[in-house]
């Protein structure tokens, strides 16, 4: 049962892009890494709120096209899923003990039931999408229970939206809910064209993402719905599987005003970003310059609009790298920041600057 203090408190809403099981390998993923750091930030933040529980939906995990899924039917901790092919052996020996649920999930399959949606509680391990992202964030031996449930097996973003509503009520009885998939998700051209670098789509459709969590929440729920319009959504997600938690999640911080991009890093054909839903400071705006300060010396700028002005350049030079094809095939968003303040320390010295067009690196 929640605790008082949880129950009292409303819980979070996190989106984490999961990858392969790499991540848990220290070569590729050492703990200075910026999506190492990034997930153990996540993990500390939910292990310091002390919740009842953590509900998960992975790009992993798809039950009926009107019809769910959520695990701990019994209670017993079930084999873990190992839905990948070709890495090392060890990674499929790797173990993530935690507990489980069964009065969660039959409170989240009443919910549901009750929002006609038939929810089935059954026995099933975590998939990757889960265990794996969840482990790296260090919330194995978590002291609260993981309880996952699956996605529609349909490609409505209205409804993954809608089922995120559903179970915001929830949060305020001490559950953290998290959505795991990908940003950009096209393995196809990550195994046949990573000699190419970034391809274009990648960018554009990340800062449609972007633009579309900006809003209130009445317009980022339309915003987020209205993707399947996008002329890039089929190249950054052949099947929409990855992308689906988002909409989860983005549904389930329905009263949230404001979304944090905590990390976000492009790898050839995928991008993982880190959200937190419900945080206190607004992902990037990436206005316009010349409506903010045309003719004007950066010195002249307020600390607002500098920043502003740095998200800017930003983009711009997030857009070169994949229009130029970096060698390196990737982008991570800290040390991309950090180089653009780097950048922006250089303009001080500049007595004036015409803003009347972007920059571009």
């Amino acid at each position: 049962m929640a605790s008082s203090a949880a129950a009292a408190s409303r819980m979070p809403v996190y989106f984490v892009s999961h990858g392969g099981p790499n991540l848990l390998d220290s070569k590729d993923y050492p703990p200075s890494d910026a999506i190492s750091q990034g997930l153990s930030k996540i993990g500390s933040e939910i292990l310091g709120l002390n919740p009842r529980a953590l509900l998960i939906v992975s790009g992993h995990w798809e039950a009926g096209a009107t019809t769910l899924q959520v695990n701990s039917k019994t209670g017993i901790e079930q084999p873990l899923i190992y839905d990948f092919h070709g890495f090392p052996s060890w990674m499929y020996k790797e173990e993530f003990p935690h507990r489980l649920d069964p009065e969660l999930a039959h409170q989240v399959s009443s919910i549901l039931n009750s929002a006609n949606i038939p929810t089935e509680i059954v026995d099933r391990g975590l998939d990757h999408g889960v265990w794996v992202v969840l482990k790296k964030a260090g919330l194995a031996n978590a002291p609260f229970p993981i309880v996952q449930l699956s996605l529609f097996h349909n490609d409505s973003m209205q409804k993954h939206v809608e089922l995120g509503e559903t179970l915001a009520s929830l949060r305020d009885q001490g559950v953290v809910i998290v959505g795991s998939g990908m940003a950009v998700h096209n393995l196809r051209d990550l195994f046949t064209s990573r000699s190419q670098g970034v391809p274009s789509y990648v960018p554009a459709f990340d800062k449609q993402i972007e633009d579309a969590l900006t809003s209130s929440y009445d317009n980022r729920k339309q915003a987020m719905v209205e993707l399947e319009h996008s002329d890039y959504l089929r190249k950054a997600h052949p099947t929409l599987e990855h992308l689906m938690p988002l909409h989860v999640a983005t549904g389930a911080a329905k009263d949230s005003s404001r979304v944090k991009k905590m990390l976000e890093a492009y790898q050839f054909s995928l991008s993982c970003k880190l959200l937190s839903m419900t945080g206190t400071t607004a992902i990037h705006n990436f206005p316009d310059p010349a409506g903010i300060h045309t003719g004007r010396g950066f010195d002249d700028l307020s600390p607002n609009e500098r920043d502003q002005f740095i998200n800017e350049l930003e983009l711009d030079f997030r857009r070169y790298l994949a229009e130029n094809r970096s060698s390196k095939g990737f982008v991570f968003y800290p040390n991309t920041r950090q180089i653009m303040r780097t950048i922006s320390s250089l303009y001080q010295t500049i007595s004036s600057i015409d803003f009347s067009d972007s920059f571009t690196l």
